[in-house]
C-alpha cells in the first residue's frame, strides 16, 4: 500500500469511527490529542495539520477505487494542493487534467494562481450549462467495456444515471449507439441478452437504439509464447463491432446542425470523438459534455469537451433498472446472468 493510500486509509477510519456524528467542533478537539498520541508511538508524519489533510482526502474523494487511481499519479503534495479546493467540479478538473498532462507540483500551483478552471468553460456548472435542450448520445460498447463488464450492473438505467450525474438537466431524448451481436458457441444467449436489455432499455424512457454492425471473420493469429523460430498459427474468429462511433459523430453533428438540441451530452471517452465535438463546440456554438466511463479520462476529449465528468461505480450500481418491464411484445425480464 502506497503512503497515499496510506493516508486515505487514515482519514477514513478517523471519520467514520471517530468522527461521526459527533458535535460541531470536536475534530478541533480530538485531532490534535490524536496526532499527539500517533506521534508518540510511530514518529514524524502525524501532526494534527497532517491529520487534518488525511480527513480531508477521505471526505471529498469517498470512494477506495478513485484514491488508487489517483495515487498511482498524483504525489501527495499534488493531492494537498487539489482536495482543499472547494468545488467538486474544480477538483475534477485540476485531478484530472494533472495527470493527462502530468504537470509537476509547481505548475499545478501556478495553473490554480492563473484560475485556469475559471478561465474556460469547465468553470461553469454542468446543470446550468444545459438548462437548454439537450441530447445525449451513449456509445453503448465504450460504457460497457469502461463501467459495466465484469460488474453485476449491466441492466443500467440510462435515464437514471443521467439524472443522477446532471440532476436538474430535463430528460428528453437519449441515442443509444449499438451493434446486436450475434450467439457463438460457448454463449449461446449472447444475443438473447442483449436483445432483453434494448427492448428493456425502450420500455424504460424516451430511448433511441442506433444500429452499427458487427464484423465476423476467421483468421490465421500467432500463438502467444512460441518458441524462436518456432512461432505457431491457429484459426480464431475475429469479431469487430463496425459503424457505432461513426454513427455517434454524425448523429451528433447532424443534431447540431439542424439545431435539433442546443446542447450535448456524450457518454464515451473514445478520442475518436474529439474532432466533432471540436466541431459542435467551436464551429457550431454549441455545449458538449461527456461523461466519461473509463478510469482515465482521454486527453483528445478533455481539451474540447465543455466539461467532463466521470461515471462512478456508485452511480452505476444505484442506477439500475427493475427487473421485469413490459413492452408492446409482453414481459421483459433481466438475465439470470446479469
Amino acid at each position: 500500500m502506497t503512503p497515499k493510500n496510506t493516508a486515505w486509509q487514515i482519514g477514513h477510519r478517523i471519520r467514520s469511527d471517530i468522527l461521526t456524528e459527533k458535535r460541531a467542533g470536536y475534530g478541533e478537539q480530538i485531532v490534535p490529542a490524536l496526532s499527539a498520541r500517533l506521534s508518540a508511538e510511530f514518529g514524524r508524519g502525524f501532526t494534527a495539520r497532517n491529520l487534518f489533510s488525511m480527513i480531508r482526502f477521505a471526505e471529498v474523494f469517498p470512494e477506495a477505487r478513485i484514491v488508487h487511481a489517483l495515487s498511482a499519479q498524483l504525489s501527495w503534495t499534488h493531492l494537498r494542493r487539489v482536495i482543499y479546493l472547494d468545488d467538486p467540479l474544480k477538483r475534477e478538473f485540476y485531478a484530472a487534467i494533472c495527470r493527462v498532462e502530468r504537470w509537476n507540483t509547481r505548475t499545478l500551483h501556478q495553473k490554480i494562481q492563473s484560475m485556469l478552471f475559471e478561465r474556460t468553460a469547465l468553470s461553469k456548472r454542468p446543470d446550468a450549462l444545459m438548462a437548454a435542450e439537450a441530447g445525449r448520445h451513449v456509445d453503448g460498447f465504450n460504457l460497457y467495456y469502461g463501467a459495466l463488464r465484469g460488474t453485476p450492473f449491466k441492466w443500467l438505467d440510462l435515464v437514471a444515471m443521467c439524472r443522477k450525474l446532471l440532476p436538474r438537466h430535463d430528460i428528453r431524448s437519449i441515442k443509444y449507439f449499438t451493434a446486436r451481436v450475434a450467439a457463438r458457441p460457448g454463449d449461446p444467449d449472447q444475443a438473447m441478452r442483449q436483445q432483453a436489455y434494448l427492448r428493456a432499455l425502450q420500455a424504460s424512457g424516451p430511448v433511441q437504439i442506433v444500429y452499427g454492425h458487427f464484423l465476423t471473420t476467421r483468421v490465421r493469429m500467432p500463438v502467444a509464447g512460441s518458441p524462436p523460430g518456432q512461432q505457431r498459427f491457429e484459426w480464431v474468429i475475429k469479431t469487430e463491432e463496425k459503424g457505432s462511433d461513426v454513427n455517434l459523430a454524425t448523429h451528433l453533428l447532424v443534431d447540431a446542425f439542424r439545431r435539433r438540441l442546443e446542447a450535448a451530452v456524450v457518454v464515451s471517452n473514445d478520442s475518436d470523438l474529439a474532432e466533432p465535438v471540436r466541431v459542435v463546440r467551436q464551429e457550431l456554438g454549441r455545449v458538449v459534455g461527456m461523461l466519461n466511463p473509463h478510469r482515465h479520462p482521454s486527453r483528445e476529449l478533455l481539451r474540447h469537451a465543455s466539461f467532463l465528468k466521470p461515471i462512478r461505480p456508485g452511480v452505476v450500481a444505484s442506477s439500475q433498472l427493475p427487473s421485469g418491464l413490459f413492452d408492446k411484445d409482453g414481459w421483459i425480464r433481466k438475465p439470470r446472468q446479469w
